[in-house]
């Protein structure tokens, strides 16, 4: 079988390579951004094209020419920001695709507010903000958030707590916020301000074919203290909550129908206040994070391979029962510096049979400072148990004992 991969992602690449059904992969980028990304072997019969797929009008004709000869089984986007153009081309294709309505809204904060307000889907109350007049008229003294309508990993977002916050928030929100995964020419800048709600986080994963739900997951999120959109802890699955998991079911199960959602990974975030669920945003991409590998960790079958063979529309087998309970741990910093040494990191290998993975992002000698984003944590351990507080307690031993120093 042959594949189209819009966007040089890793994790798809490395598992193309393991499943002997796929024969080849096609793998679309822009220049700009191919160049930005690490290089690594891949050990699979390939051919890269590049083309820009963010915002161009033209990407359908400028690809068509490349793939005219090729029997194509799939189209799968690497990143967010290629769901729009992977979708375009499996429409193209007559091959398993989301959608176009969800492409469009699940690519656009914006147009995903309109879309759960016009069909009555718990959501926060929003403005669009096109200069600093829009965001004061909409700040009425309780907290807010101000965030690009088409940016991901919690770039650009900022937690107004006060008048006086409003103008260098709205300020620095136009100073360009480079990422790898994207041209950044090829964006179209907008803004939104929303209501913050208080709760707690929690996201939900979903594998949909034809419009319907094969399976489920619910994660409990952690964030950071003031600044608790950026995620530091991931748990897989989250403890159950009846009320709350069936509400969440029937949301999405009505954005489903409402959105002519086709086939597709669903990736969807919620605050939770007083037992009600409210959706805050829905991608149609893999869970970032490592989500993903707590899933195979949890259910016992390996989640992206999963997604891959709903793209490409061969049989495969999942667990809807989850056999234990895993947690994406993030380590950072609450101090701004130079990262000198990381200690005791030995006890990654002395505790191996809690251990799934682990790495440090940061190299010793870079700068770091409290995040800002995702992308400034310092690195990350996965870890296992069937026995949720012992999972809990290994947790914190870890986090308690490896030290990151900095001065």
């Amino acid at each position: 079988m042959n594949i189209i991969l819009i966007g040089k992602n890793k994790a798809f690449i490395d598992e193309f390579c393991t499943m002997p059904e796929i024969n080849s992969v096609i793998i679309i980028e822009c220049k700009k951004v191919y160049n930005n990304l690490e290089e690594y072997e891949i050990d699979l019969n390939h051919k890269l094209i590049y083309c820009d797929y963010v915002n161009n009008d033209r990407f359908l004709e400028e690809i068509i020419p490349y793939i005219a000869t090729s029997k194509i089984d799939g189209v799968i986007p690497g990143f967010e920001y290629s769901v729009p153009a992977a979708n375009e081309l499996a429409e193209y294709l007559c091959l398993p695709c989301v959608g176009k309505k969800g492409a469009s809204i699940f690519s656009n904060k914006i147009k995903f507010r309109e879309f759960s307000k016009n069909t009555n889907l718990n959501h926060p109350k929003f403005i669009k903000i096109k200069s600093i007049i829009d965001l004061n008229t909409f700040f009425d003294g309780k907290k807010i958030i101000l965030k690009p309508s088409n940016r991901q990993a919690s770039i650009g977002l900022y937690i107004i707590s006060s008048k006086d916050e409003l103008k260098e928030a709205f300020t620095d929100a136009l100073i360009m916020k480079n990422e790898k995964t994207v041209d950044e020419d090829r964006l179209e800048w907008e803004y939104m301000a929303e209501e913050f709600l208080s709760g707690y986080e929690m996201s939900s994963e979903y594998l949909v074919k034809d419009g319907k739900i094969v399976f489920k997951n619910i994660t409990y999120k952690e964030g950071i203290d003031n600044q608790e959109c950026i995620e530091i802890a991931h748990h897989i699955p989250a403890i159950k909550n009846v009320e709350v998991e069936k509400e969440m079911y029937n949301q999405i199960n009505k954005l489903i129908e409402k959105a002519n959602i086709g086939t597709t990974v669903l990736h969807a975030e919620w605050k939770v206040e007083k037992n009600i669920p409210v959706l805050i945003e829905c991608a149609a991409r893999m869970p970032g994070d490592y989500i993903s590998n707590g899933i195979s960790s949890s259910y016992n079958f390996n989640f992206r391979r999963a997604y891959i063979n709903l793209m490409i529309d061969v049989p495969f087998e999942i667990n809807k029962i989850f056999q234990r309970y895993t947690i994406i741990q993030f380590f950072y910093t609450e101090k701004i510096g130079i990262l000198a040494e990381v200690e005791n990191l030995n006890l990654m290998h002395e505790h191996k049979e809690y251990i799934l993975s682990y790495k440090v992002t940061k190299e010793i000698g870079a700068f770091v400072k409290p995040p800002d984003s995702s992308w400034d944590r310092l690195g990350y351990f996965i870890i296992k148990s069937e026995r949720y507080k012992d999972l809990l307690f290994k947790r914190d031993y870890l986090l308690n004992n490896i030290k990151f120093s900095i001065v």
